[in-house]
């Protein structure tokens, strides 16, 4: 099955993050934390990882816990719960079920 590349280098621009760049500060922050966690699902729970080692691992130390993306109940997760040198903070996670779902709805294959 071919996997969306749901996170690409596409959409809205901001113009203060200069040329070729995808978002804000904070919004860059919430896709890589969404990318993170659907990696971290992918691979704590349902053992299908969606990217290498090397990739998560990189993603994990681009990861602000400390910068508030808006949402309170996440912000808050990740700055108490979130460990860049392992994913099984996954299982801790307080939206499970909303990660669970976009892994399902993206990357899942359809038997």
């Amino acid at each position: 099955m071919e996997q969306l590349d749901l996170f690409g280098d596409h959409g809205a621009r901001d113009p203060s993050t200069g040329p070729g760049k995808w978002g804000n500060h904070i919004e860059v922050e919430r896709r890589n934390r969404i990318r993170l966690c659907i990696a971290a699902y992918a691979y704590e729970e349902v053992m299908n990882p969606i990217m290498s080692d090397g990739e998560f691992d990189k993603l994990a130390s681009e990861i602000r816990p400390k910068v508030s993306t808006g949402h309170a109940k996440i912000d808050k997760f990740f700055r108490q719960q979130f460990n860049p040198s392992t994913s099984m903070w996954i299982s801790k996670h307080p939206e499970l079920d909303r990660v669970r779902r976009t892994y399902e709805r993206y990357y899942q294959e359809n038997t």
